[in-house]
C-alpha cells in the first residue's frame, strides 16, 4: 500500500464524487489518498480498524473469515463504497477482508479523524447514513434470493449487473472463481448455467468475454429475483 499525502488527487476525487460539503478544505491536510495494488487487502476479517475508507477507485472483493480457510465472495466494493464504519462505531475487529481485485484507490481516514472532526460534519454523517442503508437493503435482498431464487436466476441478475458496470455495453469478462464464490456454488456448476445460457441464445463467448446477446430476455428470465 502507498500513501498520497498531497492534496491535488484528493481534491479531484473529491470534486468528481461531489464531496466537498463532507469535507470542508480546513480538514483536508488529515485526510489521505491510499493506493492498493492487486493482490492487496485492504483489511483483514479480524485485525484492528485504523481507517475509514472510502473507495474512489477499482474493484474490491469482500470476504469473510472462515475457519476451514474457504475463501467465499459475500460481495463487491465498487467506487464509492464506505469500508470500516461499522467496526469503528461498534467497536470491534473488521469483519471481513476487503480484497484489491483491481488496483484501488480510497480516501483514508484515521480513526482520530474519524470521531473527533468527521462526526461534527451533517453532510459526512448524511453519507454514512446512506451507506447504511444500501449495505442493509443490498443484505436483506441477498439473504432473500438466496433462500428463495435459483442459481440461473441469480446469476442472471449478476451478468446483467456487471454488464451496466461495464464500459463497454454487453460484453463482461467474468472472474469464474469471483462469480462462483459470490454465488455458494462451484466452477463447474457455474460454467454448465453459463453453458445453458448460451444454449438459449441469451449469450455468447466471444474470446475471454462474454457477449450478451439478448438483454431483454435475460432480464425477464431474471426478474423473479
Amino acid at each position: 500500500m502507498k500513501i498520497d499525502t498531497t492534496k491535488k488527487a484528493l481534491k479531484s476525487y473529491i470534486k468528481k464524487y461531489k464531496l466537498e460539503d463532507a469535507f470542508p478544505d480546513e480538514l483536508l491536510f488529515q485526510i489521505e489518498l491510499h493506493h492498493y495494488e492487486k493482490g492487496e487487502y485492504v483489511c483483514r476479517a479480524g485485525e484492528r480498524i485504523e481507517h475509514f475508507s472510502i473507495q474512489v477507485e477499482g474493484r474490491c472483493h469482500v470476504q469473510p473469515k472462515s475457519e476451514d480457510g474457504k475463501i467465499v465472495v459475500l460481495s463487491y466494493h465498487e467506487p464509492m463504497s464506505l469500508n470500516g464504519d461499522i467496526e469503528l462505531f461498534q467497536e470491534c475487529p473488521a469483519l471481513h477482508s476487503v480484497y484489491a481485485a483491481t488496483p484501488v484507490i480510497v480516501i483514508a481516514i484515521s480513526r482520530k479523524v474519524f470521531f473527533n472532526e468527521m462526526m461534527q460534519i451533517p453532510a459526512f454523517l448524511q453519507l454514512l447514513c446512506k451507506s447504511y442503508a444500501a449495505k442493509l437493503y443490498s443484505s436483506s435482498r441477498k439473504h432473500s434470493s438466496a433462500m428463495l431464487y435459483p442459481v440461473k436466476n441469480r446469476l442472471g441478475r449478476l451478468l446483467l449487473e456487471l454488464s451496466d458496470q461495464s464500459a463497454a455495453s454487453g460484453k463482461i469478462t467474468p472472474d469464474i472463481d469471483g462469480i462462483s464464490q459470490y454465488l455458494g456454488i462451484t466452477q463447474r456448476h457455474l460454467r454448465r448455467v453459463l453453458g445453458e445460457y448460451k444454449n438459449d441464445g441469451l449469450i455468447a463467448h466471444k474470446g475471454s468475454s462474454l457477449i450478451i446477446k439478448d438483454k431483454a430476455l435475460l432480464e425477464e428470465q431474471s426478474s423473479h429475483y
